[in-house]
């Protein structure tokens, strides 16, 4: 929502909190696109020795990567959420998991698309 919030800023067109719930989802959904089309980018260009990775183990440490960079150290430096090491275990761990599944999902849909290919 944030996000959202200030883009429509940027451009001249400020939200309202109900459009801004709306147009939260969809922030999300670009960046994880966005994350996702950078993993299969960075498959396609690099080492022949990535390929022979185990796709779920390839997806974990890149959703952990994701994890690091993007909730632990961006987001709470643009002010866009609170400070990670303020925040419960229970709910730090959960987002953990969450970007862990979401790079071994994306890991094994590259994974599917790429034997189509063969």
């Amino acid at each position: 929502m944030k996000v959202a919030g200030k883009i429509s800023e940027k451009i001249g067109r400020p939200l309202s909190r109900a459009e801004r719930k709306k147009a939260g989802p969809w922030i999300h959904y670009a960046f994880g696109t966005t994350v996702g089309a950078v993993f299969g980018l960075a498959m396609e260009s690099g080492p022949a020795s990535a390929a022979a990775i185990n796709p779920a183990l390839a997806g974990a440490g890149y959703g952990a990567a994701i994890f690091l960079a993007a909730h632990e150290i961006a987001v709470p430096a643009l002010k866009l959420s609170s400070n990670p090491l303020e925040e419960p275990i229970a709910e730090q761990f959960a987002e953990f998991v969450s970007h862990l599944i979401y790079g071994i999902g994306t890991a094994l849909t590259y994974n599917s698309i790429d034997r189509l290919k063969r």
